[in-house]
């Protein structure tokens, strides 16, 4: 398609034949953005800071059975009654292939040596990397696995995930998952929640302040219009 004067037009010519209030997803090359102010706003990366050091985050894992578990491994377990009570009722459903286990991991201090580590006066935690409105990952301190399952420090969720697997789910070849999935953060309302609803809540209210920003920006350029003699 090619826009010409104020119509979007197909390329073997002729006007997009499209309903008024049509929503499309839409496609340009950076270059041909002419407003630097709504660029700069689209390509600008931050690191949100979502969760603080101390807090606590859930694994669930797949426990085929909980028996043939190490018993020191075991007690790290909150059993399925007690994990039933504590994630959102509307999330009970959200995972299948065993009985509903949760590991409790603890986020712990931040690495100074680790470049991928935001810097603030708050020390650890867990951030949100986004560019403009797409979320490129989390980065998150040390986190901290219960007593006997790793010695040495982990500087990921990835990594803390995998660690759990092959303990917990040795059953499986790949000891890999979604960690906006497998990990559960802890609600207001004491109740647990995965990380993937945490990531939409976030990434909706940066967006609101990139709307924020370039309305402002917007308003600034009408002002300075108006003054103009």
């Amino acid at each position: 398609m090619c826009y010409r004067d104020g119509v979007w037009e197909r390329e073997d010519g002729g006007e997009v034949p499209v309903r008024e209030g049509t929503i499309a997803e839409l496609i340009v090359p950076q270059k041909t953005v002419h407003d630097k102010a709504f660029l700069a706003a689209m390509l600008k990366e931050d690191a949100l800071r979502v969760l603080d050091q101390g807090e606590e985050l859930f694994a669930y894992v797949m426990v085929k059975d909980i028996s043939q578990l190490n018993q020191d491994m075991a007690k790290h377990l909150i059993r399925p009654n007690r994990a039933s009570d504590l994630v959102a009722l509307e999330f009970l459903d959200n995972w299948s292939g065993g009985e509903l286990c949760l590991v409790p991991v603890t986020i712990g201090q931040s690495n100074p040596d680790l470049k991928q580590h935001p810097r603030d006066e708050k020390g650890g935690g867990l951030w949100m990397r986004v560019r403009g409105r797409d979320v490129m990952g989390l980065v998150t301190s040390q986190i901290k696995l219960p007593e006997g399952i790793e010695d040495r420090p982990v500087w990921s969720l990835n990594h803390a995930f995998t660690r759990l697997s092959e303990v917990f789910e040795p059953w499986r070849t790949s000891h890999t998952g979604n960690i906006y999935e497998r990990f559960l953060y802890r609600e207001r309302n004491e109740k647990l929640y995965p990380l993937e609803l945490f990531r939409d809540r976030t990434l909706a209210k940066h967006e609101q302040s990139i709307a924020l920003e370039l309305w402002q920006t917007f308003m600034q350029r009408t002002a300075a219009k108006e003054k103009k003699p």
